[in-house]
């Protein structure tokens, strides 16, 4: 089944999806902790939000993606209920606050800066600092400069279409699986995938892409959903972009070899957690001495 609905609606959807699946490398216990965890909402998160907005659905922009001046605050811990200080009492080192939170000692206590990027948060838009949006800005004048027409043609597919929701059944264990892809060009049999980074160097990516983020794992998934899904194999492109100067630009395809890899990693991981699903027993380490 291909979808085109909201992330939020995406993330609904009861399945495995790749970004899961790599947490249980380390073992089926990690990966129960991931999905019982609640995601703190952090600052990179709204920038690579923004910039895939930028990048795959520029039209989405001005009504996704707000700016607030200054640089990002760092919110407390928040639990109901949450206020903002008087008027009177903008930042924590204003006369009385020890007061006032002493006064409300059940609340989380908002500053005004805190309480404005709070409810811009609460809007379920991406939020950038004065900074980070022009980085934005600067890293779309790049893409689009004669520097890089490989990746601003791939980006720019007549035939490309953007965050699309495949779910499909995986042929051997038959559980539910999703994979949420940034740009599908059906013509070409591509997936893309759009990254920031600080080194878009094929040598760095590589390196952190296969033993630190896993990304051969998720390339395999997300075209073994495309060819389930559509019946044709399809190759997998990351086109990674620098959110620092120079903001340069790399594209890079993952091979056979790695996507055999990522197969094989798959391979070995669902099996631990099908069983880990049936029986409720989610183990972690060798209980045992291990030489390295």
């Amino acid at each position: 089944m291909i979808k085109k609905i909201s992330f939020h609606k995406y993330q609904k959807i009861d399945a495995l999806n790749a970004s899961s699946l790599k947490t249980a490398i380390k073992s089926p216990a990690h990966f129960q902790a991931e999905q019982n965890k609640k995601q703190d909402r952090k600052a990179a998160f709204d920038f690579g939000t923004a910039a895939h907005i930028l990048f795959l659905e520029p039209d989405k922009f001005k009504d996704s993606v707000v700016m607030r001046r200054g640089q990002r605050p760092k919110l407390p811990e928040l639990t109901e209920p949450i206020i903002r200080t008087p008027d009177d009492m903008p930042t924590r080192r204003s006369r009385g606050f020890q007061a006032f939170k002493k006064e409300n000692p059940e609340a989380t206590i908002l500053t005004h800066k805190e309480w404005d990027w709070y409810h811009a948060q609460k809007s379920g838009k991406a939020i950038l600092s004065e900074s980070e949006y022009q980085d934005l800005i600067n890293m779309s004048d790049v893409m689009q400069s004669e520097s890089y027409t490989t990746a601003f043609g791939l980006l720019n597919d007549p035939d490309g279409q953007a965050e699309l929701s495949f779910i499909w059944e995986d042929p051997d264990y038959g559980i539910p699986c999703k994979a949420r892809f940034d740009l599908w060009i059906p013509s070409l049999r591509i997936i893309i995938d759009y990254k920031t980074t600080e080194n878009a160097s094929l040598q760095d990516f590589k390196r952190q892409a296969i033993w630190k983020w896993h990304y051969d794992m998720q390339a395999a998934w997300y075209c073994q959903g495309a060819e389930v899904e559509t019946g044709e194999k399809h190759r997998f492109i990351f086109i990674v972009q620098e959110k620092i100067e120079p903001y340069g630009v790399s594209v890079l395809e993952i091979s056979e070899e790695t996507l055999d890899w990522g197969r094989k990693k798959i391979d070995m991981i669902l099996p631990e957690l099908v069983q880990a699903q049936e029986t409720g027993f989610y183990p972690g380490y060798p209980d045992m001495i291990q030489s390295f």
